[in-house]
């Protein structure tokens, strides 16, 4: 399963955003962003939600998670989350270190 199949709709209580996993890991994972906006959208620490999609298969979750960092790049957002456990879904996806 490729990382680019993987579409993810991020939100709490007041924003929504998409995004594409470009990591995932058994404790978390990262997403990236494309935005001009110069702010994160979500806190640091603050409890996101994340609705994802496998696009191959047509699966989908909903899953709990952490806003661990939030970088900013050129035009774009990397937002690094942590959870509890990784997806069933993404397990296909972890790499191995």
């Amino acid at each position: 399963m490729s990382t680019k199949h993987i579409q993810v709709i991020c939100h709490d209580h007041n924003s929504v955003l998409a995004a594409s996993f470009v990591h995932v890991s058994e404790s978390g994972g990262e997403l990236v962003v494309k935005s001009e906006m110069s702010d994160p959208v979500f806190a640091i620490k603050s409890k996101i939600f994340l609705d994802i999609l496998d696009e191959t298969t047509g699966q989908s979750i909903h899953v709990q998670a952490r806003l661990a960092q939030a970088v900013r790049q050129e035009k774009q957002w990397t937002y690094l989350i942590r959870w509890t456990a990784c997806p069933a879904l993404l397990k296909g996806l972890i790499q191995a270190a």
